[in-house]
């Protein structure tokens, strides 16, 4: 709500799910994709060598997407953004 007070609109937020940390608010985020035209990037958690965060934190897109469909129907974005792995997804008239 602050960003938007002072013009940051629309509001953009890169989310790193993490299971038991913060993967119980995926879906209240999708929400402000559709109330309140904010632009959310569920991303999943990436292991690099020494990584100290346990794999039962690891939640997979796949189970993201899963949980994201629970509100609706989920469709892709077409072209691609960059040469990067993501795939973009959007809930229509999002």
């Amino acid at each position: 709500e602050v960003a938007r007070s002072v013009g940051l609109n629309p509001v953009k937020l890169n989310m790193g799910v993490m299971s038991g940390i913060n993967d119980g608010e995926l879906l209240d985020f999708a929400a402000k994709t559709i109330a309140e035209e904010w632009h959310v990037r569920f991303i999943e958690l990436m292991p690099f060598a020494g990584e100290t965060t346990p794999a039962p934190r690891f939640v997979s897109a796949s189970e993201m997407r899963q949980r994201l469909e629970s509100l609706g129907e989920l469709e892709s974005c077409l072209p691609s953004i960059g040469n990067g792995p993501a795939k973009y997804f959007r809930f229509p008239h999002a």
